[in-house]
């Protein structure tokens, strides 16, 4: 029991570093953004041509709302290609995408399809494409743009920004969840808000590894240079940002986040969409941990050893404590029966409920009322965090179980997807959402 108390006591003071590490941070990224991009904005003739590329694998639900989300950017008309891969799709996304390219005849929409071979291979597809086509070699700049997502207006202009900085080869966009009635869409919203407060901190002091697939942007020839996206993992964006900072390391930013660039998607709509979820990404997170093994503990001058040594190990650490969640839960709960030792659990409350209220207030990107409304329910949040805590623990339970299988894992060729039941949240009048986005800054 002495024993469990100290491994208590230590994780305790581990999470609160943690917490107030990430707050004091993410408080230096709007100085941090203006270093990064000194110089004036891109005027109009300025802006560099762009890519959008959607894979869609049975999409039909979601995919008119974003085609029309991108057809709606603010962004010159001839500066803009949409590329819609469909992944051997059997319901009738294809005919969604040709119907639509079909309308639109001002604007730069191509279809491609292909056999269903998963994500990654679609993207390469794309990538292909425009290698292939002398007239599109000026279009440097892509996004990987999911089909069950969507754009704010000001997403496109914004994200070419940060490219003004030679350096930064790809570029994490801040997704938004889109509200919709339920218990589980309003906890996964907040803990959107917690972590990307948490990943402008990780941009500050380059500990970004993942630029995740919704709205991500890179350069197109700096990612030729790493071979594309690979086929056999189950996450190709933490794959794809691990091979560059591979490549090219972290003592420049080279994978960033851009707090301004704005993207919205649905949430899991019911637990079992939220399951299936936290272990592909966790499945997905080990197997690109595996491949870039020789990342940890590195001392080649091009990463900093606060990355190499200090933030990979530390992942991998807390995903190891993390499995023992359930005897600390025991032991406060032994605390307060045994002992009525109610004061720890009101302290924890307490101090996660202040960080939640912190994170909300200082996050400019959603309205006062929402700000308000997350930060009354806070003491809730906290209770109803552990919902998600269920989902990532049987998502780590399961991934340690099949550790031995993660090199087989990545044998084949292709690794193919499946689709979660979208709940229709992403089609619906974001209006509301957007209109908090207007012309705030990085702030």
């Amino acid at each position: 029991m002495r024993i469990l108390a100290i491994m208590f006591g230590v994780v305790a003071v581990l999470n609160l570093v943690r917490m107030g590490f990430y707050l004091a941070a993410s408080e230096m990224y709007p100085r941090w953004r203006r270093r990064l991009v000194a110089s004036a904005p891109f005027t109009e003739d300025e802006l560099p041509a762009l890519v959008v590329i959607t894979p869609a694998h049975n999409e039909e639900t979601t995919l008119e709302h974003c085609l029309q989300s991108v057809a709606q950017v603010d962004y010159p008309t001839h500066k803009i290609l949409h590329i819609v891969v469909d992944d051997g799709s059997s319901d009738s996304t294809l005919q969604i995408a040709e119907r639509f390219e079909s309308t639109n005849p001002k604007r730069q929409v191509v279809v491609l399809t292909q056999a269903n071979q998963g994500k990654a291979a679609a993207l390469n597809n794309a990538l292909q494409y425009l290698a292939e086509r002398e007239e599109y070699d000026d279009y440097n700049i892509f996004m990987c743009l999911d089909a069950d997502s969507a754009l704010s207006t000001e997403a496109a202009k914004r994200g070419v920004e940060y490219f003004r900085n030679e350096g930064v080869c790809s570029v994490a966009t801040h997704v938004k969840i889109v509200p919709a009635k339920g218990i589980l869409n309003y906890l996964q919203r907040f803990e959107y808000l917690t972590c990307y407060r948490m990943k402008r901190a990780q941009t500050v002091l380059g500990f970004d590894y993942i630029i995740g697939g919704i709205g991500s942007m890179m350069r197109r020839d700096v990612f030729d240079q790493v071979g594309r996206y690979d086929t056999n993992t189950v996450t190709e964006d933490i794959d794809a940002s691990m091979k560059l900072l591979q490549k090219f390391g972290n003592r420049t930013p080279t994978c960033i986040y851009a707090a301004d660039v704005i993207a919205y998607t649905e949430a899991c709509p019911d637990f079992g969409s939220l399951m299936r979820q936290r272990h592909r990404w966790k499945w997905g997170r080990t197997q690109t941990f595996f491949k870039q093994r020789r990342m940890f503990f590195n001392r080649d001058r091009r990463f900093k050893r606060s990355l190499t040594w200090v933030f990979l190990p530390l992942e991998v650490m807390f995903d190891v404590v993390f499995l023992l969640e359930p005897l600390f839960l025991l032991f406060l709960g032994y605390l307060i029966v045994k002992l009525g030792d109610w004061g720890t659990l009101e302290m924890a409350i307490v101090t996660v409920s202040l960080y939640m209220m912190l994170n909300a207030w200082r996050e400019p990107f959603y309205s006062r009322r929402e700000r308000l409304k997350f930060s009354l329910s806070a003491p809730f949040l906290y209770v109803g965090n552990y919902v998600l805590s269920v989902a990532e623990y049987a998502a780590s339970a399961r991934t340690f179980a099949q550790l031995r299988g993660i090199p087989g894992s990545m044998d084949g060729e292709h690794q193919t997807w499946a689709s979660p039941t979208r709940s229709g949240a992403a089609i619906q009048n974001e209006a509301d959402a957007q209109q908090h986005v207007g012309s705030r800054t990085a702030a």
